[in-house]
């Protein structure tokens, strides 16, 4: 119902949990609760997806969770729910956060780091017809001071604090117009929005065309999204602390200081030219040492390991400040490799802060990163089922991590395409797709 920083800082139970935008069934517990005047007799229901494995790093047994919580405010499905309402709630709102954690005697570690998805906080929507299957985009003009998208970022604010990071990756080009509409619009409303803020308020915009650069051949899109998420991580940092059995949460923690005021606005015209050269136009200097690719994450994220007379103290906590926000159009199969990719970044510095690896260095190749990739996996296809009716249609993030294993278009004699169902089917479905394609060739020859 709550992050786990939140119920670390701020311990809340029984009737305030009920008000959480994320319990579904508040509506409907709330006679009850009235009469009883105890939540003891109701259970609070929160839709989404819950995934936990155990992991074996270096000797350690490490507890990977990964959640996703949806907003039960203006929720419905595709077509039926897009854009942002005049409260400043947005379709398919979900809270991502991933959990790691090292359940070992003496002081008990744990961390965690929270990312948000939802669709572009404008008045849009598309008519659904079985004929069409991408139907048109309809903007509404009904907002012109984009009063209600200033709402839905005031709401971030107040949820995550600053900075809010804003990763658009709907397309640049199209044949006809249909995203691109939403991007101009949003970029518009980004910029009215900031110029009305203090600096230190401003939202953190960038805008990539993830579709476009999934199909270049120069442009390998996994390692770009990398790159972006470390730097929104060296903004908003992630959640750690030290817990002994017994002891409680602190009710007001000291938090951090803040971090450089960087990642500012990025805006990329039609021709996907973007506006600060000094991040944008560095995106493809990433140093790497084979075809995979292997990260140096920098040191935008201070160390906290402390020792005494060669003993190990103690280390301070950790508060997550701010917030990474991602939307394509759905906010499913793009919006998951994006995810996927802050989720392996942050990944690597709660294994360095647990003290299960020595070095927050990600490597893509590795089973760790294969096995993060199956949890984001899972998820993206229940979230697609929960909004739009079915799995993940587009397999982004098969292909984009195929790629990085080979610049090749084959592997044997199989497409990239074909690759990407046996990495996702098995090899025994794509038999059986063969079988039935020689059975229904054959039927045709008996006839």
């Amino acid at each position: 119902m709550r992050s786990l920083q939140k119920n670390f800082n701020d311990p809340q139970e029984g009737w305030e949990l009920y008000d959480t935008m994320f319990v579904w069934n508040e509506f409907l517990t709330r006679g009850i609760r009235d009469i009883l005047k105890t939540t003891l007799w109701t259970v609070a229901l929160v839709y989404g997806f819950f995934k936990q494995d155990k992991l074996a790093i270096c000797g350690k047994d490490i507890m990977l969770t990964l959640i996703a919580r949806r907003s039960r405010h203006y929720a419905g499905t595709r077509y039926l729910k897009r854009g942002v309402n005049e409260e400043g709630r947005v379709a398919n709102d979900v809270e991502t956060e991933q959990i790691v954690y090292e359940d070992m005697l003496g002081p008990w570690q744990i961390s965690s780091v929270v990312q948000n998805r939802g669709s572009i906080p404008l008045f849009w929507s598309q008519e659904t017809s079985k004929l069409n299957l991408k139907p048109d985009i309809i903007l509404h003009g009904k907002d012109k001071n984009y009063e209600a998208t200033r709402l839905h970022f005031e709401n971030l604010r107040k949820r995550y604090g600053n900075p809010i990071i804003i990763l658009n990756l709907i397309k640049t080009r199209e044949k006809r117009p249909r995203e691109i509409i939403l991007r101009r619009e949003f970029d518009r409303a980004i910029k009215i929005i900031n110029s009305g803020l203090p600096g230190e308020d401003h939202l953190r915009y960038l805008h990539w065309d993830l579709h476009k650069n999934s199909q270049s051949k120069s442009t390998n899109a996994l390692q770009v999204l990398l790159k972006v998420a470390f730097e929104a991580l060296n903004l908003t940092e992630f959640f750690y602390r030290q817990v002994s059995p017994a002891q409680r949460a602190e009710n007001s923690p000291n938090l951090s200081p803040t971090l450089k005021n960087g990642f500012g606005p990025h805006v990329c015209d039609d021709d996907n030219n973007c506006g600060n050269a000094d991040y944008v136009d560095d995106l493809d200097d990433i140093s790497q040492e084979d075809t995979c690719g292997n990260y140096d994450p920098g040191n935008g994220i201070a160390e906290d390991r402390s020792e005494v007379n060669g003993s190990t103290q103690i280390k301070p906590p950790k508060f997550q400040k701010g917030v990474l926000r991602t939307n394509c159009i759905d906010c499913l199969d793009r919006t998951n490799v994006a995810q996927y990719a802050y989720g392996l970044a942050a990944l690597g510095y709660q294994l360095h802060a647990l003290g299960s690896v020595e070095s927050p260095e990600v490597h893509l190749d590795s089973p760790l990163s294969r096995h993060l990739m199956h949890f984001y996996e899972r998820m993206g296809d229940t979230l697609a089922l929960q909004y739009g009716g079915s799995a993940a249609h587009n397999k982004v993030l098969i292909e984009c991590c195929y790629i990085l294993l080979s610049d090749r278009k084959t592997v044997g004699s199989l497409s990239l395409p074909q690759y990407a169902c046996v990495l996702k089917y098995g090899v025994v479905e794509l038999h059986n797709a063969y079988a039935l394609t020689l059975f229904q060739n054959s039927s045709k020859f008996a006839h």
